[in-house]
């Protein structure tokens, strides 16, 4: 496995990560837990 490959599969994780971060957010906006929602 090169560096490219590398880093293509880490930013494609960060990126998935970030993805479910806001999701995790707004379910927690909608609970009115919004101190939680900041944490992501």
């Amino acid at each position: 496995m090169g560096t490219e490959e590398n880093l293509r599969n880490a930013y494609a994780g960060e990126s998935q990560a970030m993805v479910r971060y806001k999701i995790f957010a707004e379910i927690a906006r909608r609970k009115g837990l919004e101190g939680i929602a900041r944490g992501f």
